[in-house]
């Protein structure tokens, strides 16, 4: 079973990267290298070539069953929901990525998203299409997201993120997020 999810995730992968990038370029730099320029608003972009807004977020902790994999995960949506700390995955549009570490402090700082096919390592944002009929999960490799800080007294993070995969595929703005479970 392991080997079948193992090939359908490398397809996926390699689907999303095996496109013309013709379409996919970003007409404002030409050369093919991404600029990170944050925009003071509330994190919005694109998702699927619909508009998108993030209303709601939160993060959480695990380690996997493993002490030095231990993973911070966060979860953004553009709908609101009466609890913060229970965000339904279906049907809403979302920006999903993880932090891994063995730490078990959520650090402040940059994180810069990269991806490498040949080793399937590197940081990503995954933009995620979903409707009543598909799900599309695509994933932004050129950007950056900032941790700016954790309260662990209230429990809140705040952040900010340009993320781009193609020009119907991107998010850029401020998010502030609650901190929902402490491993």
């Amino acid at each position: 079973m392991k080997k079948i999810l193992y090939t359908a995730i490398a397809a996926i992968v390699v689907f999303s990267f095996g496109c013309s990038k013709d379409d996919d370029d970003n007409p404002a730099d030409p050369s093919g290298s991404y600029t990170v320029n944050y925009k003071n608003q509330n994190l919005q972009g694109m998702i699927n070539g619909e508009a998108w807004e993030y209303i709601l977020g939160e993060s959480n902790t695990s380690d996997g069953g493993y002490n030095t994999d231990y993973t911070h995960n966060f979860n953004i949506v553009d709908t609101a929901q009466s609890d913060s700390c229970f965000i339904l995955s279906g049907e809403r549009s979302k920006v999903i990525f993880s932090l891994y570490d063995d730490l078990k402090v959520l650090s402040v700082g940059k994180y810069l998203l990269s991806f490498d096919i040949s080793t399937f390592e590197g940081r990503t944002v995954t933009l995620v299409d979903w409707t009543e009929t598909t799900v599309l999960n695509t994933i932004a490799t050129e950007g950056e997201y900032e941790i700016i800080s954790v309260d662990t007294i209230s429990q809140i993070i705040t952040g900010r993120m340009d993320a781009h995969a193609d020009n119907k595929n991107f998010v850029n703005g401020n998010f502030t997020i609650k901190y929902c479970y402490w491993q």
